[in-house]
């Protein structure tokens, strides 16, 4: 971190779960000594209650939920918590006070045939996130990689069930009224359309490696 401090990268702390990594606290107190120019923490939000005074302290810029659905069960469903999932509730909380704290909330949801998988869901979900009192989401395709080579099954199999492709979300969205356009970006990898709908901020994101 002292050697790359010097050309001001941003930051992302993620995982595998971030939360529930012993390291966590140490590389909150590192983030802490170095000040970067943006730091991003993407949790699911487990235990996210004990953590966000070091988060605060840390001088964490955005903190991302990834919740896949707006229903507690659904997200029990896709996600299959092994520990714990913290609720919806206690996630309006952390955000009520995140947010006071001026660290940025976001939510992150994977389009999917057994999640979000319409326009319509999607104004579902942001319409729920709203009342937590977060608004910014991100809704990304689930993404694309080398799926003949490899050699995880279950990946394979899960995501070619369950892809759907934003491109075809995105005829939809540009006939609706209810959102507004305001930016694109072309990537490497990836490619991004952004809206206003409503008072959320929404990113919809594909990505292919």
């Amino acid at each position: 971190l002292e050697k790359i401090r010097p050309y001001n990268p941003s930051v992302s702390v993620t995982g595998g779960e971030p939360l529930i990594s012993p390291a966590f606290s140490g590389v909150m107190k590192l983030l802490k000594k170095y000040k970067f120019r943006k730091t991003v923490i993407t949790t699911n939000g487990t235990d996210i209650l004990e953590h966000m005074d070091e988060i605060i302290d840390a001088g964490i810029s955005h903190v991302n939920f990834s919740r896949p659905h707006y229903d507690e069960k659904i997200v029990q469903h896709i996600m299959r918590f092994r520990e714990s999932m913290t609720s919806f509730e206690e996630l309006k909380t952390a955000i009520t006070y995140l947010e006071k704290n001026h660290v940025r909330t976001r939510f992150n949801c994977i389009i999917g045939r057994d999640g979000i998988d319409s326009v319509e869901e999607m104004k579902r979900y942001m319409d729920y996130v709203s009342t937590l009192g977060c608004k910014h989401v991100v809704f990304r395709e689930m993404m694309s990689f080398n799926e003949e080579t490899s050699q995880n099954i279950e990946k394979k199999e899960y995501s070619s069930g369950n892809r759907i492709l934003m491109n075809s979300l995105w005829k939809s969205i540009d006939q609706d009224v209810e959102f507004q356009p305001f930016n694109s970006v072309r990537g490497h990898y990836y490619y991004i359309e952004m809206y206003n709908y409503k008072n959320i901020s929404m990113v919809s994101e594909r990505a292919n490696l």
